[in-house]
């Protein structure tokens, strides 16, 4: 079956970008890149605008699935202007050159862009009231990419749990962790499904 869509996946490395390479669908040819390129992925960093022009239309993606970024709350928390460009100004920057080409977009958020007061949520859910930084980049994101006309989807898996099928590549994970019996605190205060990272990237 020849090609029929060619797909982009940025920030490739994490655990669904991982699964995501077990998982094509036939006819998709899909391009892996990550901030530093290895065997198995090309380097693009994303905030270097020159760059990201230049990988883009090299490959002229049909599709563009943004899993890049930091994602880690406690992170962003302590100093989160080093993150404000690639957790927000990026996602809207692929947004707008998917609705210039009439491509897709396909953009990984967070579960972090609600409060927390009103649970279980859904995707209708729209009482977005992020609590702390990171949830405040992640709703920004979105609110900027809802505002691209064209062809999009925003995604929310919460608390992704997985073994990476590449484990050289990327942070341990809290499921590795505690395989390896290191000590994980939990908090038990929190309303949430768990989302398995092979099905997230199905």
């Amino acid at each position: 079956m020849g090609v029929r869509v060619k797909a982009v996946i940025l920030g490739a490395g994490g655990i669904v970008g991982q699964h995501m390479r077990l998982c094509i669908p036939d006819g998709v040819a899909a391009v892996f890149a990550r901030k530093i390129t290895d065997p198995l992925h090309e380097g693009i960093d994303l905030c270097d605008d020159t760059a990201r022009i230049c990988f883009l239309q090299q490959h002229v993606p049909d599709v563009i699935v943004n899993l890049a970024g930091e994602n880690s709350p406690d992170i962003v928390e302590r100093n989160p202007e080093p993150y404000q460009k690639i957790n927000v100004h990026v996602p809207l920057v692929l947004a707008r050159w998917c609705y210039l080409r009439d491509k897709h977009y396909v953009h990984v958020s967070s579960q972090g862009v609600f409060g927390g007061l009103n649970p279980p949520y859904t995707p209708d859910s729209q009482e977005r009231n992020p609590v702390n930084a990171y949830g405040r980049q992640k709703l920004e994101a979105e609110q900027g990419v809802e505002a691209v006309r064209g062809n999009w989807t925003i995604v929310r898996p919460t608390f992704v749990m997985g073994i990476r099928p590449i484990p050289a590549i990327g942070r341990e994970n809290p499921a590795e962790q505690m395989l390896k019996h290191q000590q994980q605190v939990q908090v038990g205060d929190r309303f949430f499904s768990i989302s398995f990272a092979c099905e997230v990237a199905e």
